[in-house]
């Protein structure tokens, strides 16, 4: 029997967010997203001495990197105003990353839980750039845990 694995590839990708009560789309924001970099996850040790080294065992915090995204901006700024919304408000949303394999069937699920953007970025305009430069805005998101599914 021959075992074939299956990859991640780093472009094939979307992201789910679910709507506002009040009728707010996302759609828009997860079509812009062009960087979506995993956060790492880190859980604290600690060692106990021992008679000739000290020996390590788990402890019990984990902690959560927060997540940084990018993702271009529309000519009506729309992306930017759901977001800057968001911020604003006390919504928390459980965010979903679908990973999908080459002929696009979905492999594997990441759901960020109880995610929120906690920062905005710079969107630098200027008049000395003449090649029609798309603005890219970095977005953090600060969650309570992800889950891969």
């Amino acid at each position: 029997m021959t075992l074939t694995t299956q990859y991640l590839t780093a472009t094939k990708f979307s992201i789910s967010i679910p709507d506002d009560e009040d009728g707010s789309s996302y759609r828009e924001i997860q079509s812009n997203i062009t960087d979506w970099p995993h956060p790492a996850i880190t859980r604290a040790s600690a060692d106990a001495p021992g008679r000739t080294q000290n020996v390590p065992y788990q402890g019990g915090r984990i902690s959560y990197e927060p997540l940084s995204i990018s993702l271009h901006i529309d000519s009506a700024l729309n992306t930017y105003k759901l977001l800057h919304d968001w911020l604003l408000s006390d919504t928390q949303k459980d965010v979903t990353l679908t990973c999908y394999s080459g002929n696009g069937r979905p492999l594997s699920k990441i759901v960020y839980e109880g995610a929120f953007p906690e920062y905005l970025g710079q969107m630098s305009f200027q008049t000395t750039d003449q090649s029609e430069t798309i603005i890219v805005l970095p977005v953090t998101f600060k969650y309570t845990k992800f889950t891969p599914k």
